[in-house]
Order: structure tokens, then sequence, then C-alpha cells
């Protein structure tokens, strides 16, 4: 419709009474006002004369607007506009426009009215209706982005009142974000707070929410884009609900601070909602909230963002316990923390680098209260972390680490992140760490704008075979998470993890696809306005692989993505199907052998397969079937690798039961064993491993049980359960250690034989119960062949004693059946002790050494040339390290060690001569296909008491290059053919102790020698009630240094000593700790132990800074405490502070015993560093070190100080603890030297009862004077006449006297 004219407009009013206003009515009315504009022109009336061919323009292009100030609040019912008449760009120009209300005149309270979201039509007006219900004062029309603000005629219509907040207007079917910035101030980079307030509106604009916020730019890259991310944070005071009062749409945090995330390279702007949605459904503890938004800034429409959570501490975000300045005592200090692996880590103001070379990122406590003494722990806590996953035996579930790294959220987070295929994965992770909790965790999953198929690099991610982690990393975070996904329990653990997640339905194709179509039809609206503002759908942006023209286009690209990733997921994670190399199926987890079973069962019964780990089949019970049935018997060969399946569970009911229940030959089971946890039942022909064997050749050999095996009927054994007619069984170097129980023809190893049965060098040590006969080796009836068998139960074979299983009697006798005996006991060579021989290569060999049996050789030959020989790598095609020495006794290299052959290298300047060269710096690099040996020459015949093996310089970026297994052999003949007969084997290593993944590394390898003594690094220690000392043992010779030790104490009542020897005081007394080790020696040690009355003095410390010579800056390198003898005090470490410092001159360098770094920074009122002693100390004084500049700025040097002493922890100078032990004020003796030491002397006289006296908190001591005479060294002298005979500056009661 088109306006009237102004004249018109005044008749009008003159009519209602000659008043512009509006009276207050219900009807709708035609609005008038005192025009307003950003620029305060007089041209911004033109907006509003009625005379279409007039128009409003802007002198600057963004933010520009023009309105109407109504004097009073009025409902807005109506709008019109008019574009000026401009050919189409005057139309063009009002396109995103916005209309908006408030009731102040900076519009900080505006709420949007309605945006022009098509091209208005030229030379006439266009009219909307208007829905909010709210009352205005203040009326504007804000230019879209460029437009100068450019408009020939508005109109606002309505009526007069202050209406009511029953509906509110959303530019689409998405909230509506509205911030107004103070003084309309845009913000633009990173680091600032804007004076904010957020209007939201919601639940089709029936729910509003309206607060004061504090507004800046968040993100690193994404903080360089023109549309930017942002943070905001509640400034009432208060934290609060998002979307409050939604049933469907309320978040679950109720905070303070929260983000909004722009999409600039993700064109679907839907990426990260459903890279939140796949978290939610791989189950991670904590998923960030996330709604899809319509964004307006200052009246500008910003596009369709994310409003999500901010990573930070909350109940329902990350849930833990949220530390300040004060939790520095043993428990407060051990979280919780949230950390973030983070490239961008070196632009935070508290991150450290990892020992392994990985930027961290500390965001709680933040820089306002984190403590150097907190710093300092989870740096460390972080550190010690990643030595746990580099360390050799990390794998290990007691001592690996897994008891620092909780493998569940690290899973979670990876499957999270794979399944998305984001390449930033390892850019930024974050991790928290809760109090009195030993695990770090991982997660939320973050930043995934270039996931879902979005990285050229990766495109297309789901025609690629490996894992997405590997395209780019922080650091060296890369290597860590190959390492963890290497540990078999790991991977066992993720696949675990994927099959029940496909087994609840949570990942389908059709279920994701469907999620995907749910959100495109959510932001289908909000997506043409975004698209509008920022026009670069036909752009490539950032990584995007390709432009594929329309937005729809771009969903599709992530619909068919994480439709065709859940395929891909399933075959990476073995999922329904089994890896294979070579034709022979990989079993590396409970759920592969599930699916080997299954596979079997379907018709591949000749399926060979291999066990890569030992298995922890407990809770598949339900899952898994025995290998083989009835009318498909296992024909296969099946490789255990030497490892062990335990918690197994097998119910057979009526049917046959065993691992691989039904076998025809020609099937080949060998070095497979069953463990503790496992157990296998049924009611008749039940065996721990093998139930029939119908026809053709089983061969078993090296296999062995612990499992209990229960009959309810008849037929019974721990390796085969019955040998049909016509059937052959061949059983060598077999065991059982189990129970076999059953109503009738319970037996140790064979249950029932019809055809042929060959067995050797087998032995049962296991208990047998039965009610009827036969109870015995094995029970035959076709014909058996047996040879050096043994049994501790029957005497069908030959019986032995069950000490001479534990002792090695039985090893050594079944080694000595033929050359090829694999059997072996770990019995004293520094591992952890085999009860029972066990037919695996990598044991001990077992000599009998008079009445006994041992793992040391007791006629150790000597040799003078010696092979190391690599047989397996830790991963790949290459096979690396630096350097390799034989070590003495001392374990020091034998210097007259040189190689003299090797198998070459194709590439230059890394081949063999390198690796006895002495330098770490070069290395030994080169194709690896199953073999690599190397030929050494010691001069002379030496006996090695261990060897020593460098990793290269960049093995932490290709571990996979280290040796894995290896043999080192003896010879007196010199020769470089490895299959020479002269080589004798000394060690083999079969990867139980695997080189660690970090560069220049050297590693020892023990060899095993008699221990001759045994003795204490310390043969007495005094210590107080409740104190405790860790007693180290000095063995020899140093090679045997890990062996087991006993600890005993004569008197536990005045003190106990654990198993790791570390001794606590109870009582008042002595007592002797004496260490053995009887597997090993007949030799100990003893230690000598008091227990005293805790020495007078004071552990903890408080130096209170409270003036400076000149001006408002303070510093100084170094703060020692001095003993009795006046030596400096050692260690004495910074634990909290409140003192502020200037770049990297923290407050902790004062105790970093470096005279090259300092603590400098501003000084206010007073400051304070907490030091910590380590034990109670009585200090004669203490010393202060100038700083190297000293001379330069001797004004900075401190000029009046406070220490004190406190026999308990405290972080805060309020303390009630804290006792005064000196005071100097306007002291002026720290000279103008450069990184010189300054001593002052402590006068207890003037502390009450010699020691000190409370003086109720450091923080109120402030302005009183000292007492005493002073000279200018800070030595206290007992009268003025004495302190002038050192120099002719004195002080006196706090003040400065001349000679």
């Amino acid at each position: 419709m088109n306006l009237p004219c102004k004249s018109c407009l005044l008749l009008a009013a003159a009519l209602l009474g000659g008043s512009h206003k509006v009276a207050a009515q219900a009807t709708e009315s035609l609005l008038q006002g005192t025009v307003i504009s950003r620029e305060g022109s007089a041209g911004a009336a033109r907006a509003f004369d009625g005379d279409a061919s007039t128009w409003y323009e802007a002198g600057s292009p963004d933010f520009r607007w023009v309105g109407l100030d109504l004097g009073k609040p009025h409902v807005i019912t109506r709008i019109s506009y008019t574009p000026r008449q401009y050919g189409s760009t005057g139309a063009d120009r009002m396109l995103l426009s916005l209309f908006e209300g408030a009731n102040r005149p900076d519009f900080m309270d505006a709420v949007p009215l309605y945006l022009i979201s098509e091209t208005p039509a030229l030379d006439t007006a266009t009219s909307v209706d208007i829905s909010v219900t709210r009352g205005f004062r203040y009326v504007r029309y804000v230019g879209a982005a460029g437009s100068y603000c450019n408009v020939a005629e508005l109109a606002f219509y309505g009526h007069e009142g202050a209406g009511s907040d029953t509906r509110f207007y959303q530019v689409t079917a998405l909230p509506t974000v509205s911030i107004h910035v103070a003084d309309e101030a845009v913000p633009e980079q990173k680091g600032e707070d804007f004076d904010s307030r957020i209007t939201i509106t919601y639940e089709g604009g029936t729910l509003i929410q309206e607060y004061p916020v504090l507004t800046r730019v968040r993100g690193n890259y994404s903080a360089t884009h023109e549309n930017k991310p942002y943070r905001i944070k509640f400034d009432d005071g208060k934290s609060h609900h998002m979307l409050h009062g939604s049933a469907r749409d309320e978040s679950p945090a109720k905070a303070k601070k929260w983000t909004l995330i722009s999409n600039y390279g993700d064109k679907t702007l839907m990426r990260n909602p459903v890279a939140y949605e796949v978290s939610r459904r791989a189950g991670m503890p904590f998923t960030p909230w996330c709604r899809c938004v319509d964004v307006i800034l200052n009246g500008d429409y910003r596009g369709c963002y994310q409003l999500t959570d901010y990573i930070g501490i909350d109940k329902n975000r990350v849930n833990i316990t949220e530390m300040d300045g004060t939790c520095t005592d043993p428990v407060g200090i051990t979280g919780g923390y949230l950390i973030e692996m983070n490239g961008y880590a070196g632009q935070d103001p508290v991150n450290f680098t990892s020992r392994h070379g990985n930027p961290v990122s500390v965001n709680d406590p933040d820089e306002k209260d984190i403590q150097p003494v907190q710093l300092a722990y989870i740096r460390d806590y972080f550190n010690a972390m990643e030595d746990s996953v580099y360390a050799p035996s990390y794998a290990s579930p007691g001592s690996g680490y897994r008891r620092m790294l909780d493998l569940d959220t690290f899973l979670r987070y990876f499957l999270a992140c794979e399944f998305n295929g984001n390449t930033d994965m390892l850019w930024q992770v974050f991790m928290y760490k809760q109090r009195a909790d030993s695990l770090i965790y991982t997660g939320p999953v973050w930043d995934n704008d270039l996931a879902l198929d979005n990285d050229y690099n990766v495109y297309p991610g789901n025609q690629r075979q490996e894992w997405t982690y590997k395209v780019r990393t922080a650091g060296n975070w890369g290597s860590l998470v190959s390492r963890v996904i290497a540990d078999p329990a790991a991977l066992a653990r993720l696949q675990g993890i994927w099959a029940q997640l496909r087994r609840d339905s949570l990942f389908t194709a059709q279920a994701m696809g469907e999620y995907v179509d749910s959100l495109r039809a959510l932001v289908s609206g909000s997506q043409r306005l975004n698209f509008l503002r920022w026009p670069y759908l036909t752009q490539q942006l950032h990584c995007n692989p390709r432009v594929w023209g329309t937005w729809d286009a771009e969903v599709d690209v992530v619909r068919d993505y994480v439709q065709g990733r859940v395929a891909w997921m399933d075959r990476k994670l073995n999922y329904g199907s089994l890896q294979q190399r070579d034709g022979v199926c990989q079993i590396a987890s409970p759920l592969d052998l599930c699916t080997f079973s299954q596979m079997v069962a379907q018709g591949h019964a000749d399926a060979s397969a291999e066990l890569l780990c030992d298995l922890d089949m407990t809770g598949y019970s339900t899952l898994f079937a025995p290998i083989g049935t009835g009318q498909a018997p296992y024909t296969g060969s099946f490789s255990g690798g030497g490892y062990t399946i335990s918690g197994l569970s097998i119910q057979g009911g009526e049917a046959p039961a065993a691992l691989f229940a039904h076998v025809a030959g020609p099937c080949r089971i060998t070095d497979l064993f069953l463990g503790a946890r496992s157990r296998v039942s049924g009611t008749h022909y039940v065996g721990a491993l093998v139930g029939i064997v119908h026809q053709g050749t089983l061969t078993l050999a090296r296999c062995g049980s612990q499992a209990a095996v229960e009959a309810s009927g008849h037929h019974a054994a721990a390796l085969v359960a019955r040998v049909c007619q016509g059937a052959t069984a061949s059983v060598t170097d077999c065991y059982n250690v189990g129970s076999v129980r059953a109503d009738s023809l319970a037996s140790a190893m064979v249950a029932w034989s019809e055809g042929n049965l060959l067995m050797s060098r087998c032995y049962n040590a296991g208990t047998l119960r039965g009610e009827a006969p036969v109870c015995e080796f094995a029970v035959v009836e076709g014909q058996f062949q047996v040879s050096d068998c043994y049994d501790t139960f029957a005497y069908q074979v030959k019986h032995v004693r069950k000490a001479d299983v534990q002792s090695g009697a039985l090893c050594h006798l079944l080694a000595a059946c033929g050359n090829d005996s694999p059997w072996r006991q770990n019995i004293n060579n520094v591992r952890a002790r085999d009860a029972y021989p066990v037919p695996v290569p990598s044991h001990g060999w077992v000599y009998q050494d008079g009445d006994s049996y041992t793992n040391i050789n007791p006629n150790a030959p000597k040799y003078r040339y010696y092979k190391y020989e690599v047989t397996a790598v830790q991963g790949g095609n290459l096979v690396q390290f630096s350097e390799f020495d034989l070590l003495d006794s001392n374990l020091d290299e034998l210097p007259s060690l040189s190689i003299y052959a090797g198998t070459g290298s194709a590439i230059g300047g890394e081949n063999w001569p390198n690796l006895a060269d002495g330098s770490m710096a070069t290395k030994y690099c080169s194709a690896f296909s199953g073999k690599a040996s190397f030929f050494f020459d010691a001069g002379q015949e030496v006996e090695p008491y261990g060897y020593r093996i460098g990793t290269a310089n960049d093995t932490q970026k290709n571990p996979g290059r280290n040796p894995l297994c290896w043999t080192l052999s003896g010879s007196n003949t010199r020769t470089s053919q490895a299959d020479d007969d002269s080589w004798t084997l000394i060690d083999e290593q079969t990867g139980d102790s695997p080189l660690p993944a970090t560069n220049q590394t050297a590693c020892d390898y023990t060899l095993l020698h008699a221990v001759s003594a045994l003795a204490m690094a310390t043969p007495r220690v005094s210590l107080s009630p409740g104190g405790s000392v860790q007693l180290a043992v000095q063995v020899t010779p140093r090679s045997m240094g890990g062996i087991p030790l006993s600890w005993s104490s004569s008197d536990p009542e005045v003190a106990t000593v654990d198993a790791a020897g570390r001794v606590t005081a109870h009582a008042l007394g002595q007592c002797v700790v004496t260490v053995s080790a009887p597997d090993y020696t007949s030799h100990t040690a003893r230690c000598a132990v008091t227990v005293e009355r805790e020495p007078e003095g004071y552990r903890y410390f408080l130096l209170a800074i409270d003036g400076v010579r000149e001006g408002s800056t303070v510093q100084m390198a170094e703060v020692d405490l001095l003993d009795a003898a006046g030596s400096e005090h050692t260690p004495l470490t910074l634990y909290a502070s409140e003192a502020e410092h200037y770049s990297d001159e923290v407050p902790g360098n004062v105790t970093d015993d470096n005279l090259d770094t300092k603590w400098c920074g501003p000084l206010g009122q007073s400051a304070f560093l907490c030091l910590d002693a380590g034990t109670p100390l009585r200090p004669s004084g203490y010393r202060f070190y100038t700083a190297r500049d000293a001379a330069a700025y001797p004004r900075r040097n401190p000029s009046s100080w406070r220490l004190y002493g406190s026999r308990s922890q405290s972080a805060s100078p309020d303390g009630e603890g804290w006792v005064l032990l000196d005071r100097r004020v306007g002291d002026s003796s720290i000279g103008a030297v450069g990184q010189a030491p300054f001593d002052f002397v402590i006068d207890y006289s003037n502390v009450a009862d010699g020691i000190g006296h409370v003086a109720g908190g450091a923080a109120r001591e402030a302005g009183k004077s000292p007492r005493g005479v002073y000279d200018l060294w800070g030595r206290r002298w007992n009268t003025p006449d004495e302190a002038r005979e050192a120099g002719r500056i004195v002080i006196q009661d706090g003040a400065k006297r001349v000679k």
C-alpha cells in the first residue's frame, strides 16, 4: 500500500486533538515520534516524510539504522516499508534488514520485530503484520550489511501500551539469538569482553530469555573468519539454562558461559550437531548440548550458528570438582583439572609442553586461580601418564597405562571421532582429571567443521583404509594414540564397544540417514537466509573437498557419508567379518573369536586362524559358541601364538562341550592356553580344549589348560574328551593344571580314545574327581603310544610330586627330552615366577645346580663374538635402532665392542656400522623382511652381564620400526653366517619387553648371574612417628638389581615395611628392617630404624614482600633457607603464591636453582610466596640472590619483607598457623650487584618458646617494625656498636643509622 503524504498525516493528527502522539487504544494507528538514527543526521527524516521519491542513506555501509522515539511504549502491530527507487539495487539493499523495538534509547534491550527475508517490490510499499505483543518506546530499522541503511519510506502502526510478553518474533523455526553490544561495538579480536545484552526467542515466539552478558570472540583459526564465533557469559551473577522452559530443547546445564559456533567452512550448517549426535550414541559421558539458532548482532543478521555448551566444569558438563588457588593440600591438589591437548596451546595463558612433545593448555584452574604447585602437579601427572603409554610394559593390566588413562572414554572418543572422520580430532583434545582419582579421562568431542567428508585430505573418507587420526595431529599425539590402539586389550575393548552399539541399533545406515534428514528439515529456512548473508555456496572454502553448488547437495554429502560409515566401521572393527593376512584369520579380540566360531559354523570349517593377543572372554558367554559342529567339524589350523584365553565360560548341555567342540583331521591346534577363570561344563564328553575328534588326525602341540572341566554325566578331560575309532590324536608338549570332574570317567588329559593316541612330553598337575573309575592320565581302548609324560595324580605314566612341579625339577626333566623341547619355567630370572612348567620359549631355561633348580646357568661360558638378530618389528616393514652395546657387571658398556658385519641397508648413511659408532644421533634403518642379523667382536672372550639397545632419533614418529623380537647368541668362532652351528643362544626376547616409542632412549636388557651381595644404601634411618622413608638396596652385580625382594621388620609396633621397602614409623623405639631374596641368594641386608620425636622447626614457610627500594616492580633470582651450618637447605619448592609476574618471569623461578632466571613483576601492597622445605627445619637464616640485571635495576630489590614458618601447609597468607620468624622494613642492604647472595639471620630470641609464636596471619602483620640491630648483610648483632664494626651503616628498629 502507498503511505499518505505528510500534510494528510498532520491533518489527521489535528482532528485527533492536535497532538502527534497516538492515544492509547486497541485499534491500530499510524505511529508518530521523534526521528532518531545512528548517525544523528537530518537526512534520517526522509525515511518518514511520506515521499517515496526521497530516501535515507547513511554515511557508512554497515550497522546503520533509522527509527522513531515514540515517547511512550507502543505495541507494534504492522510495519510498512518502501525501497529506494534505484533500480533493483534499492530493493536488494533492504533484503535481510531488521526491524527492532526497545525501551532503552541505546537499544541494548532491543527485541526483533521482523526480518525482511524477501526482496521487496519496487515503487510500492510492503506491509507486514507484527505478532510481538510487548510495547516499545523506541523502534528502528537496521539496514542490512553493506546497504548504507538505504530506505525510501518507513511506517510503524500500533497502539499505545506496555503490552504483554505473550508472543515474540523468531526469524525462522530456529531459536533467534539477538545480541546488542554496548556503544554498538562489534567484537573483532579475541581476548576482550564486551558488555552486552542477549535476547533469545524460541518455542514459536512464546518464550523469551533476556540477560546482560559479556561477549567475546572465541576460537583460533575460526576467529579469523568474517562470521566470528563468540563466547557469551551471563553477567548478572547467576547461572542459567539455555532455552529454559522448552520441553524439548532446554539445556541440561545451568551455567554462565556458552558458545556460539559459526559455520564458515561447513556449508551444511549442521556438521557439529551431527557429530554431537554420534558422540551421544557412542556413549560419551558428556556430549555438548547444541541447538541451531539464527544470530543477530546489533541488529545485523549474522546467519545460522550453533548455540552450544561451553566446555567447562559443571555437574552437567565436565563433572569434576572445581578448584581454586587454595587447593594445594595432598588431596585437593589432585583435581579437578580440565586440560586440552591443543595445537594452539602456546597462545593460551596457562600451558606446557609435555615430555613427549605434546602442547597442553590448562583451562581449569584458569590463569587467575592456578598456583605453581598445581600447574606442576598436572604437568607431572600428564607426563607420567604419557610415560606409562610409552613404557615397554605399557599393556600390562596392573602396571601399564590403563592405571592412569581411562580406556573407556579414550576409546569412545576415538570411536566417535573416527565415525565422524574428523581430521581435527587430535588437534584439540579435551581431557580431565577428577580429585582423588588416578585416571585421566578423555572428552568431550569438539571442533567438527572438518568432519563428515569436509576435508580434501581424506575425501571420500569411506574409501580410505587408514584411520582418520593419522591425517593431522598437534605435537606427537598421533603416536600416543597409535600406541594405545596397538594394545590388544584396547583394540578388543574398542571392537566390543562398537559391537554393542550395533547390536543396540544405535548405529544403522537408516537411522543415521534419517537423523541427517531431520536436521535438514529443521535448518532449511535458516540456511536460505544464511547464504543470502554469506553467499559462498559456490566458493571453495578452507578444506572443502569440492563445490557442490547447493545446500541440499552439501547435506547429501553428509547423509551419504554417515550411511556408508556404518559399513566402514564394521569392516575396520571386524563386526561380522575378520581381517585376514595371507588367508589366515586374525583374531585380536573376544569378538573376533566369536566371529570366527560363526564363520566355521556357516561353512568355513577349514579356515585357518591366528591369535594375536591374550583374550579375556568374560561377558561373552552368550555370544560365543564352541568352534565346530557335529555336521561341520573344524578341520583348519589354529595357532594360539603362545597367548592365553581366560574367562571363557561354556555350558554344553547334552552336546559335547569344549573350546573346539568337534574337530576332524587334518586339524592342527598349537601354542594355545586356557587360563584361569575359564570353565567348561556339560553332560557327556566335556573337554577344555577339544570335545570329539571324529576322523583324521588332530595335532595338539604346546597347549595347556588351567580351566575347570565338569561333566554331570561321563567322560571329561582337560585336553580331549573323545577320540573316535579310526581317528588319531597326536598330543605333544601339553599340560593340565586345572580341575577335572565327572560322575564317571574323569581323566586328566584324554577322557576316552577308541582310535590312535600318541602322547609325548606332557604332564598333569591338576586335580581329578569322579565317582567311578578311571581317573587316569588317559583312558584308552585303542592304540596308545606314550613317552616322557608325567602325572602328580595317578601312576599310569611317570609319577612326580607337586613339589617337583614348582621347584623346576619337572621342567628340567621335560627339557632334557630332546633338543627341540620347548619346556621353560621362570624361577629366579627377575620375572614373575611360574608355578609350573610351560612350553613357551620366552620363559626361562632351567638348570640343575646341586639339589636346586635355577634359571641362572652355573657354568656360563664366555664368548668373543656375538650375534644380535631381529626376528620381528613392532609394526610395518622397516627396522631401525641406533646403538648396540654389551654391558659389564656394573652395567657399563664394554669399550672394545666393534661391529664387523650385518644385514645391509639400501638407505644412504643408515647402515650397520652406525650401530657401534658410539652415537645415538646416527642409526641403522632398512627394509625388513623377517630377519636382520648383526655381528659384533668384543676383542676377547667376555661374560656380558647385559646388553643395551638405543632407539633411533625419530622413533616417536615411527615406533613400528622398533625391534620387537630378537635373539642374542655367542660364539668363539668369527663368522657372519647367521645359521652357523657355532652360535649358542644367550637370550631371547619375544615381545614381552619391547623398546619404548621414544627418541634416542637407551634400554638395558640384563642377563642372569648369581647374586653375590645385598647392601642397604642407607644402613641407619631416623624417623618421627607417622613419618616414612623409602629404603634402597644395592644388589651385586648391578645387572641383577631388578630381582624381587622380601622385606620384614623386627618390631612392627615400632615400624612396618611394605613390599616395596617403604618404612613407616608408628611408635618411639628401635627396630631392624631386613631385606632378602630367597630365590636368588642367601645374603641379606639390614637397616637400623630409630623412631624419635619430631625435630623442632617448620616445614612450610611464607615470604611476604612488602616493599622495594623504589618504584612498584620487584625482582629476585633465588630464595634459599639456611640450615644450622649455614648451608642452603634442599629441597625447597614453591607450592603457592599470590604474586604478579611479567611473561615467563614467574614466582616459581625463585626455587629453580638457576640464577639466570628470576621472578619479576608488579608489586601492589604485598606479594606472598609459599615454600615447602620437605622436612621440618629450624633455619638459622635465609638467603636472597639478586637478579642478573640488579646492577641496572637496583630499585627492584626488596626492601621490606617478612618470613613466617608453619608446621601445616597453607596457601593463604591469612592462615592462623603462620609464625613470624623475621621481619625487615626499609632494609637497603641488598646491593646493586647481579646474581649476588645476601644472607639474613633469624633471631629466635624474638620468637616465643625459642621456636616461634602464632602471628595470627601473615597478611595482618604489615606495618609492624622489626626489633634488633642488623648490618647491611642482614646479620643480627647484639648492639649497634657491634654492628658498626662490620659496616658504617646499620639497621636499628627498622630505621637506617649512620655511624
